[in-house]
């Protein structure tokens, strides 16, 4: 890197190359702490602003990474169940989304246990040239079945550990955590991420990296998104059971049925968090409160509303209106509407007058007309926050 500074202490802006690194983990909800390994020799890390971080937990670190990640491994023995996820990031890749942080958790959320881990990765698509001496070439390599390796890496506690200390043993050459997966046999599998993950190997990569992170605040990529609007659309859909009452827009609403669903069932306000959502490209409620997961059974579909109008106020938007319609022959949608757009005025901070509800039957068409269940579609327009939170609309 032609500096006496150790590449992850270079600057960036007014932040160190590693609390960048870290950052896109301690700015994530599925993360509460964050293990660095640090050299006895090393003179910079408590002058980072990472040392004063009580979620920033300092470990020995070793002569090579592998080294590194089997002494934090071993100092979470006692602390880490074998079978919980241990996420690897190298400390010279501060360019790292949130995106490509939630492709990984959407990969490990869905596994049922048998995996052996995952790791960013991105397809080589230069042709890549085969020399011994950096001179003369011998011969070409198939580009199809290559691949760029990056970080985070996730493997199973125990699996890495024990798959790091066998090579460790046996002398093998690991240069990453799937490289030691990979000599025990295990097979992780490719999870594709941005080429902005760059890691800083040499002086014009921090002015890659500097550059990426700059594109990311002005066009809204990263934290501060730009400053143009953003429209989403959602539609959501719910069948029927025996019951006595449906929820429509936090609204319990008596009738002889009910919604089948793994929360509330509330078809109007999910619909309008997926138009949320996608507004900003942040997925769907799906991904964010899987049905899979025995936490959000039963879930007040309004406390979720409220937990993705935080994540939209984290990305600098805020909700400028909601044109929503409900599809359903049965129960009449018109003595509630109102109480419906008080309520997700209130969760989204917003006056009443910027939430529209309408309801509307198919003539008896389809499976709503004929009473199986009640569909919703919503279009949603978000709009940058203002520079001043007094200009902001309330309620």
């Amino acid at each position: 890197m032609q500096s006496d500074i150790p590449k992850q202490y270079l600057q960036l802006g007014s932040s160190s190359v590693l609390y960048l690194s870290a950052k896109a983990f301690l700015d994530h909800p599925r993360f509460t702490q964050v293990h660095i390994g640090i050299s006895e020799a090393d003179d910079y890390f408590d002058s980072d602003s990472l040392a004063q971080d009580a979620r920033v937990i300092q470990y020995k670190g070793g002569s090579e990474r592998f080294n590194t990640v089997l002494n934090g491994l071993d100092a979470l023995v006692g602390i880490a169940d074998e079978q919980d996820w241990v996420w690897v990031h190298d400390a010279a890749r501060p360019c790292l989304s949130r995106e490509d942080i939630d492709n990984l958790i959407e990969h490990v959320d869905a596994w049922d246990g048998s995996e052996g881990g995952a790791i960013l990765a991105s397809r080589v698509v230069d042709t890549i040239k085969v020399s011994q001496d950096g001179r003369a070439i011998e011969g070409t390599s198939d580009r199809d079945k290559l691949w760029r390796a990056f970080t985070p890496q996730v493997f199973r506690f125990a699996e890495l550990r024990h798959a790091l200390s066998e090579c460790q043993r046996l002398g093998l050459t690991v240069t990453d955590e799937s490289s030691a997966i990979e000599h025990m046999g295990g097979a992780p599998c490719l999870v594709e991420g941005s080429d902005d993950n760059i890691k800083i190997t040499r002086p014009h990569d921090l002015r890659l990296a500097a550059d990426t992170l700059a594109a990311r605040t002005q066009l809204g990529r990263g934290e501060k998104m730009n400053s143009f609007p953003r429209i989403g659309n959602g539609y959501d859909v719910h069948a029927f059971c025996e019951g006595e009452e449906i929820i429509l827009g936090g609204v319990k609403i008596p009738h002889h049925k009910s919604f089948i669903a793994h929360s509330d069932g509330d078809v109007l306000i999910h619909a309008i968090m997926d138009a949320m959502l996608g507004a900003l490209a942040l997925g769907d409620i799906g991904k964010h409160f899987p049905d899979t997961d025995e936490k959000w059974k039963g879930a007040n579909s309004r406390e979720l509303l409220s937990a993705v109008n935080h994540l939209i106020s984290e990305k600098g938007f805020v909700v400028s209106n909601i044109d929503s319609v409900i599809i359903a022959q049965a129960p009449k949608m018109a003595p509630h509407i109102g109480k419906m757009q008080e309520n997700i005025a209130q969760d989204l901070q917003v006056s009443p007058e910027l939430v529209s509800v309408k309801a509307t039957t198919t003539e008896r068409l389809g499976f709503a007309g004929r009473e199986e269940g009640v569909a919703c579609q919503a279009s949603v327009l978000l709009v940058p926050k203002p520079s001043c939170e007094s200009e902001r609309r309330s309620v």
